[in-house]
């Protein structure tokens, strides 16, 4: 919480103690308690938006411009997993309905504690006077008052609000991370008139792509079919098949049961493929929806011609991926990963331009705060 303290005075010096209190609330609890309604909750982000001011407010104070980043022009870190993301996000694209959802659905998902709470005051308490130049005893008696009102969620003050007209919503810091993607896909969304829009997430292991579907899933409803239900089956592990970039997978029955049937109106079904039992196992069904997501390595394989309106590339530094795949996998898996499977998804990677053709990338860099 220390070093989003610091970056958040830096930013907006004329904070004053309830805003700092604030984000720390933020950070701890999120938004929920504006919550009540999402129909409310929607028409209010809409009339905000419909009178914003943002714009006369950067120029007047300069704010971006003095920090030296633009990067928080639309999403800005608030520590403890969440950020804020501007209204101003709606000017690219954003649909207030999206923006909306996050909205609602981080504080379902967000879970606070009064202790984390009590040690984000402590750590504000301490930069006072030093990193942050408001006065320490007047900052303690404002912490005291706030404490035995026992932990109100708080307003900005008058003074913030005039200098900077705040206007964004907290939300999981997952969605600042993927901000482009949603703006590209309400664009993709709202051109299609009804017609079907299929998105590729392709990546390294380890770089979040599993993680992405399911945020997906949950912000537009969409399909979601992982290319690691089509394993490669035991008749097919011949060696000619694994010196094929890309021939780690049954890309020619997800082509067949996936990928063709994606805009039928009797929708997909496929059996997954259990590498346990080492057979076809449950089976899957899934209506046909206008929005759909091909998740996984090998998703953007040649095989499947032109089919995606958008394809993303995930990727994640060398010493990151190792990390995640040790948490998720154990250290036997993580072998396994590093000895064989990295290897042949780099190869898929490199001889089929992947990452060249996906039309966006995104890196574990974009992580906030």
């Amino acid at each position: 919480m220390r070093e989003i303290l610091i970056r958040h005075w830096e930013h907006y010096p004329r904070m004053e103690a309830q805003d700092l209190v604030k984000l720390i609330y933020q950070s701890e609890f999120g938004g929920g308690h504006l919550i009540r309604d999402p129909g409310e909750s929607l028409r209010r982000l809409q009339a905000e938006y419909e009178a914003r001011e943002w714009g006369a407010a950067e120029a007047q104070n300069g704010a971006l411009a003095a920090s030296g980043s633009d990067g928080w022009k639309y999403v800005e870190p608030a520590g403890g997993g969440m950020c804020r993301i501007k209204l101003a996000a709606l000017d690219l694209g954003l649909e207030a309905e999206t923006l909306n959802r996050m909205f609602v659905r981080s504080a379902e998902e967000v879970k606070g504690s009064v202790s984390g709470m009590r040690a984000g005051l402590r750590e504000l308490l301490n930069l006072c006077g030093a990193e942050i130049s408001l006065d320490r005893e007047t900052v303690r008696a404002y912490i005291r008052a706030y404490e035995a009102k026992e932990y109100p969620a708080v307003s900005h003050s008058s003074a913030y609000r005039e200098a900077y007209h705040p206007a964004y919503r907290i939300v999981n810091a997952m969605y600042g991370r993927f901000l482009p993607l949603f703006v590209r896909i309400d664009r993709l969304l709202g051109e299609a008139g009804g017609r079907t829009v299929n998105i590729a997430v392709d990546g390294m292991s380890g770089s979040g792509k599993s993680t992405l579907a399911k945020l997906l899933t949950g912000l537009y409803g969409c399909n979601v079919f992982h290319m690691d239900d089509f394993f490669l089956q035991p008749f097919q592990r011949v060696p000619e098949r694994f010196r094929e970039p890309g021939g780690n997978v049954d890309y020619e029955r997800f082509k067949t049961q996936v990928i063709d049937c994606l805009d039928s109106p009797q929708g997909v079904e496929y059996q997954v493929y259990d590498c346990c039992a080492q057979r076809l196992s449950k089976t899957v069904r899934a209506p046909r929806r206008t929005f759909n997501v091909i998740e996984g390595s090998y998703s953007q394989h040649p095989y499947f011609g032109n089919c995606y309106d958008l394809r993303v590339f995930l990727e994640v530094g060398e010493d990151e991926q190792r990390e995640r795949i040790r948490r998720r996998n154990g250290e036997f898996m993580l072998r396994r990963f590093e000895e064989e499977w990295i290897p042949m998804e780099n190869a898929y990677f490199k001889a089929c331009n992947i990452r060249e053709n996906s039309q966006m990338v995104l890196t574990n860099r974009d992580q906030m705060l």
